[in-house]
């Protein structure tokens, strides 16, 4: 595998960890607004 793929994989990846963050920290802030 060259290194270009493997680094467009690992910033996909980032980009995906990133985003489940956001809405894992806003469902526990809505849980806590409740």
């Amino acid at each position: 595998m060259s290194k270009k793929i493997i680094k467009h994989i690992h910033f996909h990846l980032t980009l995906q960890l990133e985003e489940s963050n956001i809405t894992l920290n806003r469902n526990f802030y809505d849980l806590r607004m409740i």
